[in-house]
């Protein structure tokens, strides 16, 4: 999968990474439909017969299509930050990304 962007998987390890790619993109592709995404994500984590673990991370690392460009629009240039400060409402963002970097369930 050189070159190609994972997503957060990549942080999980080879095994883990092959093991969700898949019903990600699958989900991915459901999502694009416009299907409700806990019930996509269910579908998808029922047909690969996912574990709780797996089916957690799935949740929470997935965005709706709807959801991403306004996420995108949020993304700030660093020299724009540079020597400014930068307050932000991120409590739920940080859990995650620390769950994340310790390899552990988000």
């Amino acid at each position: 999968m050189k070159g190609k962007y994972e997503g957060p998987f990549y942080l999980y390890g080879s095994d883990m990474r092959e093991k969700l790619l898949k019903p990600a993109r699958d989900i991915r592709r459901i999502l694009l439909l416009g299907y409700p995404k806990f019930v996509t994500i269910r579908l998808v984590a029922d047909h690969f017969q996912l574990n709780v673990e797996e089916r957690h991370i799935l949740t929470r690392v997935i965005v709706p299509p709807d959801r991403i460009a306004p996420r995108i629009g949020k993304k700030m240039v660093y020299i724009d930050t540079r020597y400014k400060d930068i307050l932000l409402d991120g409590y739920n963002v940080l859990l995650s990304m620390d769950s994340l970097l310790r390899k552990k369930p988000i």
